[in-house]
């Protein structure tokens, strides 16, 4: 089962000498078609251990602007677009080099 899901950027703006997340200003890098997929194995152990809840990894096609986000996985989050779930992405799994599929790692955070 495929859903849409929208990957942006984080902003961020400055008060009162904070850094503070702008959630609502953030803007589309890309919308794509996922698979979701649960964690498993040594996967799951690793994320139980790092105290990470809540982990979904989004299976998705490859393409150039994901292979840009390559380093800067803190940058982005991920939206679903038909319940609004927002996840932030831990680790981007580029699949040993095929090409073919991109695995974004991720913790839900509302």
């Amino acid at each position: 089962m495929e859903i849409k899901i929208n990957i942006r950027k984080r902003v961020f703006s400055t008060t009162g000498g904070r850094q503070i997340e702008d959630k609502a200003g953030a803007p589309h890098y890309m919308n794509v078609w996922a698979t979701p997929a649960d964690l498993y194995g040594e996967e799951l152990y690793q994320a139980m251990a790092a105290k990470l809840h809540e982990v979904l990894a989004f299976k998705l096609r490859y393409c150039k602007a994901l292979e840009d986000m390559r380093g800067h996985a803190k940058g982005y989050f991920v939206e679903e677009v038909a319940t609004g779930a927002r996840y932030r992405i831990y680790h981007i799994d580029y699949s040993r080099g095929n090409h073919e599929f991109v695995t974004l790692k991720c913790e839900r955070t509302t």
